[in-house]
């Protein structure tokens, strides 16, 4: 039996979690990978809307393309993109993410 510990702080979370993941599932739908997605969204990028882990041009873009209405445009996590602070993602963020950059 395949056991996968997961020490955590106990200052941050509250202890240690066990899983039990013998009849886990392949690809996205995987505890393993949604485990390891929500660890990982803790360490997101400011201004990292694409992914990428980390703040470049192509945030810039990608942005751009979202603002224009470009229904096709992926956008991974819109919180890392609200540099305004005002929950939506608009042209004062956009300006946010170019000073960012070139800065």
């Amino acid at each position: 039996m395949e056991l996968i510990r997961q020490h955590i702080s106990i200052e941050k979370y509250g202890g240690i979690m066990i899983w039990e993941l013998t009849q886990d599932c392949k690809g996205d739908k995987s505890l393993l990978k949604v485990i390891n997605d929500s660890f990982n969204m803790n360490s997101s990028v400011e201004g990292d809307i694409n992914g990428d882990k980390e703040l470049n041009s192509a945030d810039l873009v990608t942005l751009s393309l979202f603002l224009l209405g470009y229904k096709n445009t992926n956008i991974v996590n819109w919180k890392d993109g609200d540099l305004f602070e005002d929950n939506t993602l608009n042209l004062y963020d956009l300006i946010a993410m170019r000073k960012l950059i070139i800065s």
